[in-house]
């Protein structure tokens, strides 16, 4: 499985109070298929229709957020962050400051084209056999 590493500028912390460190070394991880599908559950919500709208037949629908789903699969793609260990909580990014979570999303951003890359040399290859 492929991984990228960098480190973010300000860090995340680990631990508590005056056992808390600054964790700076990242590491990404190739999503896998299981990521990808809990990331799409964990990104529905279940919308009820009002009392006037089921009077007219509406039902219950299940609607997934795309910025949610984002945020869940970087979650997941974070295999750790110095000593702590991935998926990161949702919690955990709204603590990154904003230079960091910048730098999380332009490199899994980066990770992702050179994935997609790699994979589509083997197909290439593959074919032309």
């Amino acid at each position: 499985m492929a991984k990228h590493e960098f480190q973010f500028e300000h860090g995340l912390t680990f631990g508590k109070g005056i056992d808390a460190e600054m964790q700076y070394d990242v590491v990404l991880r190739e999503l896998t298929t299981g990521d990808i599908i809990d990331a799409r559950e964990a990104a529905e919500k279940v919308i009820f229709p009002n009392v006037e709208e089921i009077k007219t037949g509406a039902r219950p629908m299940t609607v997934v957020s795309e910025v949610q789903v984002g945020l869940e699969l970087a979650r997941r793609q974070v295999a750790n962050v110095g000593e702590i260990q991935g998926p990161l909580t949702v919690a955990q990014l709204r603590k990154l400051h904003p230079a960091d979570f910048e730098a999380l999303n332009n490199n899994l951003k980066l990770f992702d084209d050179a994935l997609a890359v790699a994979e589509a040399r083997g197909r290439v290859e593959q074919s032309s056999e």
